[in-house]
């Protein structure tokens, strides 16, 4: 995923023969989850999505791990898919052996757990 932030957007590289395009068109609507569990950290993005042919956009987002799969930013299979946030949900909170602690506690006194911050965003 590239986020960027000052376009409202975030980028996928992705290949035209993966029918992205026929999907997007049946509903263009995308759902987006980000894990950094070792920290806790969790991220849902909700939006909506576009398939572009764009070749001055897939060489600025084109890097080394695109290189396992394409020849090259002018490869023709290479596609962008945009995402429009519209909803995000960010949680965090305990992890590794706070949280299983957290959780033995809540099931003991059979009191909910505390499982940390949770922060939702209205993107419109």
């Amino acid at each position: 995923a590239y986020a960027r932030e000052n376009e409202s957007a975030v980028y996928f590289l992705t290949d035209e023969r993966g029918h992205k395009d026929e999907e997007l068109e049946r509903d263009d609507n995308v759902c987006l989850t980000f894990a950094e569990p070792d920290d806790g950290k969790y991220l849902v993005v909700t939006g909506r999505a576009r398939l572009l042919d764009d070749r001055p956009l897939i060489r600025d987002l084109w890097d080394t791990a695109a290189e396992a799969w394409w020849e090259g930013p002018e490869d023709s299979g290479v596609r962008v898919i945009e995402v429009t946030p519209e909803d995000a949900q960010f949680w965090e909170g305990p992890h590794g052996l706070v949280a299983a602690f957290g959780m033995t506690v809540a099931a003991a006194t059979a009191g909910p757990p505390l499982v940390g911050d949770q922060r939702k965003v209205d993107l419109h």
